[in-house]
């Protein structure tokens, strides 16, 4: 004789768990576009050094773009983690499933932020870093203002080199080569010893000249493992010139 089994069942008043909601809740998911973006949009423009390549005519723009490299990017991130803790901590009914206004905010915002970033990467000119340049000796005076991305883990310094039509530039070691130096805001002066030796296949004429080129490295790069513009290159450093700048 087979005896039929029966499944327990819980009292039906007894009262059931509640589930947190931390897929299904798009406030949340909003709070980590919100944070995960700006953070992210602010490493975009560390990397690229966004600061050295923006060029922004418009006063009230570009104060705007100053605060957000400085101190809006982190204040929003925070807004977003409190906005964060906050949802999570909500249950059941409370949870929001479906699209929410926070959400198309959060994702237009981070949308607009990492435009502009891209946009000024792709549109923006380098900018001159030499003011000034000339006298008896190799010597250019530097505005190293925008070179603030640049100043804790670079070193700065100034080539001097014969324009000689004849070679490639990039692996001419006819080159002075400076020391190398703490990148100091403002207008810094760098002198190189030594005298460029004119090539033989070049005559020289008045209209001969030379070029000054400023350039950053990192710093544990020592001068001596620098002998031509493409070492700069190589060794993780940047031209800061319109024509070669990388």
């Amino acid at each position: 004789m087979s005896v039929a089994k029966t499944k327990s069942r819980a009292p039906t008043g007894a009262p059931k768990k509640p589930e947190r909601g931390v897929v299904a809740d798009t406030d949340l998911i909003a709070s980590f576009i919100l944070g995960a973006g700006s953070a992210a949009s602010r490493g975009v423009s560390a990397l690229e050094h966004i600061d050295f390549l923006v060029s922004i005519r418009q006063e009230n723009y570009k104060v705007m773009f100053d605060f957000w490299q400085t101190t809006g990017w982190w204040m929003t991130v925070l807004v977003a983690a409190i906005w964060g803790i906050i949802r999570f901590r909500k249950t059941g009914a409370e949870r929001n499933a479906a699209p929410t206004i926070g959400l198309v905010l959060s994702c237009s915002f981070v949308a607009f932020v990492m435009g502009s970033i891209i946009t000024i990467i792709s549109s923006s000119q380098i900018p001159r870093v030499i003011v000034s340049w000339g006298g008896p000796n190799c010597q250019a005076v530097l505005d190293t203002v925008r070179l603030s991305s640049f100043r804790d883990k670079y070193k700065i310094g100034l080539i001097c080199m014969v324009q000689d039509p004849t070679i490639d530039v990039m692996t001419d070691e006819n080159i002075l080569i400076s020391n190398l130096y703490t990148i100091v805001p403002g207008m810094q002066q760098i002198n190189v010893k030594g005298s460029i030796k004119i090539p033989d296949s070049l005559t020289p004429s008045p209209g001969m000249g030379v070029g000054y080129l400023a350039f950053v490295v990192p710093n544990e790069i020592v001068k001596e493992k620098l002998k031509t513009i493409d070492d700069i290159n190589k060794l993780g450093g940047k031209i800061l010139d319109p024509l070669y700048y990388r």
